[in-house]
């Protein structure tokens, strides 16, 4: 309760600055075609965003319809699944915190090669294996989607224009 209560007292010292020109619906969608235009014709950057979705499309199939159901069927408990689910979290607090760092040491292009074949190799291990000592590929699983994120971003945005870095960062968050 502290805490959200120092929070709000820090947002309410927040000063909004009023854009330049006006928000208008013809200039959004100008700017959003445009967006996107520049995104099909770029071709590293649309197979960067073909990757990034498909593997977001595997983390959501894994959330929403395996990992439950896993879980049960190699004997964990139905109460103790909500603790995997915050380990989980902290794996990927962690990994989120130090993704930069790992990936500036062995280059973000091998980065995202492991951000595909890790999971891969991960699910692929869970489907033969069906005892408790599969958790942990679950968390690799789960790790390996989390470095996805600020490694797709930095390798994205050194694809952007720089004058248009905001508009393009939109755009690919819409695709």
């Amino acid at each position: 309760f502290i805490f959200i209560g120092l929070a709000g007292l820090i947002a309410a010292t927040i000063q909004y600055q009023k854009p330049v020109t006006k928000p208008s619906w013809p200039n959004l969608l100008s700017t959003t075609i445009a967006g996107i235009k520049f995104t099909i014709r770029n071709q590293k950057l649309m197979g960067l965003m073909i990757i990034t979705i498909a593997m977001t499309a595997g983390r959501m199939l894994m959330n929403q319809s395996i990992n439950q159901p896993y879980q049960i069927s190699i004997g964990v408990d139905v109460a103790m699944i909500g603790v995997t689910a915050a380990i989980v979290q902290v794996i990927q607090m962690a990994i989120l915190t130090w993704a930069y760092k790992v990936a500036d040491k062995i280059g973000y292009e091998i980065s995202l090669l492991a951000t595909i074949i890790v999971p891969a190799i991960a699910v692929l291990l869970m489907s033969q294996i069906n005892s408790l000592a599969s958790l942990g590929l679950i968390f690799v699983f789960y790790g390996a989607q989390s470095y996805k994120e600020p490694v797709s971003g930095y390798l994205s945005q050194k694809l952007f224009l720089s004058s248009h870095r905001a508009t393009m960062a939109s755009t690919s968050s819409v695709l």
